[in-house]
């Protein structure tokens, strides 16, 4: 154990000199230059006093060229901590260009317009108070978070989603992306439906975020930014999807667990609006009934509107529930043929 030690601690200060030798030979760059490179043809980054330049990344990475860009030539190292594992860190190497230099200056850059009115912000972060918490299973909670001014709109296009920010026990951010449930006709808050991943065999830790949440009391608050996404849906079968937008007037969905809100942001969108005619089917898959998110509203929405949105709930058990109707297995490739829109 102890030549263990030694031979780790040994290849750590190895690496540590081979990293300060390399960045000794780098570029230098102020806080001011960096802030110049924030398009998506030229965006850097700061983390760790490090510059590096992320633009060859930019469709590659799994977030989306959106979750770079929102932090386009700026200090991002506590978002990026928060975030990224350690496979992300070793990937950030290869697009290391340089240092920063010159201290801690802040650069003075033109933020984005922002509507009158509007919450959300794609430069900063946005602190809203908890005003309201209400259980709506065993393991999912819905949180009410209120806006500055009861006229505000929260600013997040149908389909996209934001990041939320909570400092944890150990002092450190924890940031996760997240879907609200409701949309941006209503005004004054935001509500999100939260399930909450308690600590199990499998899991000894749990989910960091989700217990943040449940561990809020009223008043306390969570910072938001954003909008991210790669979709926007605009109604009436009006699409704009990674950058280009059309015309889709039959969709299928398939969602698993907490991933329904997305989709049920469109469906809502769908149902609210009386002149959409959209066809819509969704295929949702969950552990048990019990597990089932919105499922109230979701048949509301088929209620509604029975001839443009279907929801067709998938199950791996009936959890006991002997009255349960619903499809029992996975969703499968047959399942989609049966009710999902052909290919156009």
């Amino acid at each position: 154990v102890a030549l263990r030690r030694a031979a780790a601690k040994a290849a750590k200060a190895k690496a540590a000199a081979e990293a300060a030798k390399k960045s000794a030979n780098m570029p230098k760059f102020t806080r001011a230059e960096v802030a110049k490179h924030n398009t998506e043809k030229d965006v850097w980054i700061v983390v760790n006093e490090k510059v590096y330049d992320c633009t060859p990344y930019l469709k590659e990475h799994p977030g989306g060229a959106e979750s770079i860009m929102i932090n386009a030539g700026a200090e991002s190292t506590e978002d990026f901590e928060a975030i990224h594992s350690q496979k992300a860190w070793k990937i950030l190497d290869k697009y290391y260009i340089g240092d920063i230099v010159g201290g801690d200056e802040k650069p003075v850059v033109a933020a984005p317009v922002k509507a009158e009115g509007v919450v959300l912000d794609p430069t900063s972060w946005v602190s809203l108070p908890l005003v309201k918490r209400t259980k709506r299973s065993h393991d999912t909670v819905e949180f009410k978070f209120r806006f500055p001014k009861e006229t505000d709109k929260l600013g997040l296009p149908c389909g996209q989603h934001f990041l939320t920010r909570i400092k944890g026990p150990d002092g450190k951010n924890v940031i996760r992306a997240y879907t609200p449930i409701s949309n941006d006709k209503q005004s004054g808050s935001v509500d999100l439906l939260i399930k909450v991943y308690y600590p199990n065999d499998k899991f000894p830790e749990g989910g960091k975020m989700s217990q943040l949440f449940d561990n809020l009391k009223l008043g306390d608050t969570v910072e938001f930014k954003g909008p991210i996404g790669h979709l926007d849906y605009h109604g009436k079968s009006d699409f704009t999807v990674a950058g280009k937008r059309g015309t889709f007037t039959k969709c299928n969905f398939i969602a698993g667990g907490t991933g329904i809100t997305p989709i049920y942001q469109l469906l809502k969108e769908n149902a609210e609006e009386k002149d959409d005619k959209t066809n819509m089917v969704l295929a949702f898959g969950n552990r048990t009934p019990a597990d089932i998110l919105c499922k109230e509203e979701l048949d509301s929405f088929v209620a509604t509107k029975p001839k443009n949105i279907d929801v067709q709930y998938v199950v791996s058990s009936n959890g006991g529930d002997k009255s349960w109707k619903g499809h029992v297995g996975n969703v499968s490739k047959d399942m989609c043929l049966k009710y999902f829109h052909p290919p156009a």
